[in-house]
């Protein structure tokens, strides 16, 4: 499967937590320069395949309605035959019915909502400019639209909230009944407003690991409850809507990235655009950083991410894509980390046992020292 990123870097406020590549400053004057360059880009890789599409932030939806339309217009003329999941962040305050038709009309088919906290205080520590209230109107709208795949995105670890509070939360998106949902746990990121106001992750406002995993399995306990199935370690899904888009990254399969900042992987390549709008504006592929990786590398990075799946990894898809036997070359580590109750080989396939899920960084540890010592290339 190949995938589709579209970058959109513009938001209308910068939340105290988010390290990804945006912006609320005088830089929003040139999405209509962003647009046309980002345009330009989706053209150069006409041809090729993609299956999902899905078009991030930033926010996508503050863009213009003109400018939303003309960028769906030119994904759906490039690939609207191919499309199998046509995936779009919208955040509440920022859309409105004809946004939605636009989306509609031209193809997309999942949309993703940052609700984050079902408190109006949590809300206002993470910096969001909505509560509840505008998430209930966007949600309201999107269903009316005729959106049947939804998703809707929490925080865990709120900081200065208690383990109540996300519990209220879970139960809160879940009665809305979207076929998706996705629960992170913050993260203090250096490049984040939050680095310093909570002294780099070390604030007593923060939970402990110990909080933080209880909250986790409070998070698999009711979202199980209320019929969804955990599929990757942060991902809750009605049966039939995981998000094929995702499951993309984590196979490790080839995608396309456009947009400022976008990465994309192609041919055991890593690509990422510049970060540099004016730069980007003046000519998308400027900039562009391109690394090929080894063998060794590429082994690495399907552990780490397969593993992050329910079903785990095919060892066969994996022995095929390496040309090697996977289950005899890690034996004493599988082995191991068995004996350790961390992982189960069931069907052919390597997963972390539900232990396995609360100590996962030791489980990669140990797959991407043993690549280090036995893989060539």
């Amino acid at each position: 499967m190949s995938g589709l990123y579209v970058h959109i870097p513009f938001c209308v406020k910068k939340c105290g937590y988010c390290d990804f590549l945006s912006f609320a400053d005088g830089r929003r004057e040139l999405e209509n320069e962003y647009i046309d360059a980002l345009i330009s880009e989706l053209k150069t890789h006409r041809g090729k395949r993609v299956e999902t599409v899905y078009i991030g932030g930033g926010t996508p939806s503050v863009l213009t309605h003109t400018n939303l339309e003309r960028l769906i217009a030119v994904i759906c003329e490039l690939w609207g035959n191919e499309t199998e999941e046509f995936s779009v962040e919208v955040n509440p305050g920022t859309l409105d019915e004809k946004k939605c038709d636009i989306l509609r009309k031209g193809g997309v088919n999942r949309i993703s909502i940052g609700l984050q906290s079902a408190d109006d205080d949590e809300l206002l520590r993470l910096g969001r400019i909505h509560d509840t209230e505008a998430f209930e109107k966007i949600f309201s709208l999107v269903r009316e639209a005729g959106f049947q795949n939804v998703n809707i995105d929490l925080i865990m670890s709120v900081p200065g909230s208690e383990l109540f509070s996300w519990e209220r939360t879970l139960r809160y998106a879940a009665e809305k009944k979207p076929e998706h949902i996705s629960a992170y746990s913050l993260i203090i990121e250096e490049s984040t407003l939050f680095y310093e106001r909570y002294n780099g992750g070390e604030s007593p406002e923060l939970f402990d690991e110990e909080t933080d995993r209880r909250a986790y399995c409070m998070t698999k306990d009711i979202l199980s409850a209320c019929g969804y199935e955990r599929y990757e370690i942060s991902n809750f899904a009605k049966p039939g809507f995981y998000c094929r888009h995702n499951v993309t990254y984590w196979e490790c399969g080839d995608y396309i990235g456009c947009g400022l900042g976008a990465s994309g992987f192609e041919d055991k390549e890593r690509y990422r655009n510049t970060t540099d709008i004016y730069r980007y504006i003046n000519d998308p592929g400027l900039g562009r950083e391109r690394v090929s990786l080894t063998k060794k590398e590429m082994l690495q990075e399907c552990f780490f991410m397969g593993l992050r799946m329910e079903r785990g990894i095919n060892l066969k898809n994996l022995d095929h894509r390496f040309g090697i036997d996977a289950e005899v070359l890690f034996s004493d580590v599988i082995n191991r980390l068995k004996e350790e109750d961390l992982v189960v080989i069931s069907e052919g396939h390597l997963s972390l046992s539900e232990r396995g899920f609360d100590l996962e960084n030791r489980v990669d540890s140990a797959f991407y020292d043993a690549c280090d010592e036995r893989v060539m290339g």
